[in-house]
């Protein structure tokens, strides 16, 4: 097996073609030897195994093919100084997950919007006894990435039968949901609750619409990015209901307090840790409508109204009762402070996160 068969920057120009469903197994058991047991690609007919990896092909025309948006934000979240960033969030979404019963090395958790692995690379460094990654994601370069640093990540879409039904004890889909187009979220949360063993537990989350974070990416990326960002987020009442046609029992939504945290540098000035922010926000989202280098405060005075928490005191209780260890980062607007003897920037931001047992 070569590297090139998981190089999705090229696979359009190879003699063999585009790439397909089977090659990229392939390349996935040279990860996990037994990658092929997540899969139905042994009960699938040919000719549909070739239209849906024609769908999938399509879908890889936008989003994160694009060497601007998906390789950028790949390698972004793959930064060492970076990958913790979000921790808090993160950390909240395990909770979730183990609302019912803390988790182990033996169980399996199944990341629907895997991109290159971001979940398990925050839980490595915050879990021990984690369970056993399998990530999915329709971007053929975000699941490559994956692969490459030796991460399970199938390539399919969830609502197609390519990945196998109750395979997981666990399964989240975090930090893009909004890309689920809303005529197909009720399948796409289906999908998810299928692939969970009897007991599992689902963690769904995005951001509520018309809030400060959600507008960060409906209007904020949308205009200064090239190409735009036109999705569409979630309310309340629409992820109770996703739960509820899904079959999922005891659900309930939560507020998850979703902060970015950078550190700053030794005597760095707080203005300098200001500007750091921006252009880190500039490059993770490929914003490159976006003009950091110009004089002032430029580039962060244009990003930092979407990093705000109106009523926060409100919504305080029920953010602790799920996080107690986000109580020092809790801020309604950007904050420079100290914490655990490190001095860092809190650029605050509140996501929306139902859970659900099958």
């Amino acid at each position: 097996m070569t590297a090139e068969l998981i190089d999705a920057t090229a696979y359009r120009a190879r003699p063999g073609g585009p790439m397909t469903f089977r090659r990229f197994l392939e390349a996935a058991c040279r990860v996990a030897e037994d990658a092929l047991r997540f899969t139905n690609l042994n009960n699938i007919a040919p000719d549909d195994i070739e239209s849906l990896e024609a769908d999938l092909h399509g879908i890889e025309t936008g989003g994160f093919s694009d060497e601007k948006v998906g390789g950028q934000y790949g390698r972004e979240q793959m930064d060492p100084r970076r990958v913790m960033s979000r921790e808090i969030g993160y950390r909240g979404l395990a909770a979730l997950l183990q609302r019912d019963r803390a988790w182990t090395s033996r169980d399996i958790l199944l990341d629907g919007l895997a991109g290159n692995g971001t979940f398990d690379r925050v839980m490595a460094r915050i879990c021990d006894g984690r369970p056993r990654y399998v990530g999915n994601d329709v971007s053929l370069r975000m699941a490559s990435g994956g692969l490459q640093e030796g991460k399970l990540i199938l390539w399919s879409d969830l609502r197609t039968p390519l990945v196998r039904d109750q395979i997981a004890d666990y399964a989240v889909a975090a930090y893009g949901t909004h890309h689920v187009p809303p005529p197909e979220r009720v399948r796409y949360a289906a999908a998810l609750a299928r692939r969970l063993r009897d007991g599992g537990t689902l963690v769904l989350q995005d951001f509520v619409q018309g809030t400060p974070s959600a507008r960060w990416y409906s209007e904020f990326i949308h205009d200064h990015r090239s190409g735009g960002h036109p999705y569409q987020h979630f309310t309340e009442t629409e992820l109770r209901a996703l739960f509820r046609q899904a079959g999922l029992r005891d659900a309930a939504v939560h507020t998850v307090f979703d902060p970015f945290v950078i550190p700053a540098l030794p005597d760095q000035s707080d203005d300098a840790l200001r500007q750091d922010f921006a252009r880190y926000m500039r490059t993770l989202y490929a914003l490159d409508r976006l003009d950091c280098d110009a004089p002032g405060a430029g580039a962060y005075a244009m990003v930092e109204p979407y990093f705000r928490v109106p009523g926060l005191d409100r919504l305080a209780d029920g953010i602790l009762a799920v996080q107690p260890f986000a109580r020092d980062y809790l801020c309604e607007d950007i904050s420079i402070r100290t914490v655990a003897g490190r001095r860092v920037l809190i650029a605050p931001r509140v996501a929306i996160a139902a859970a659900g047992t099958r």
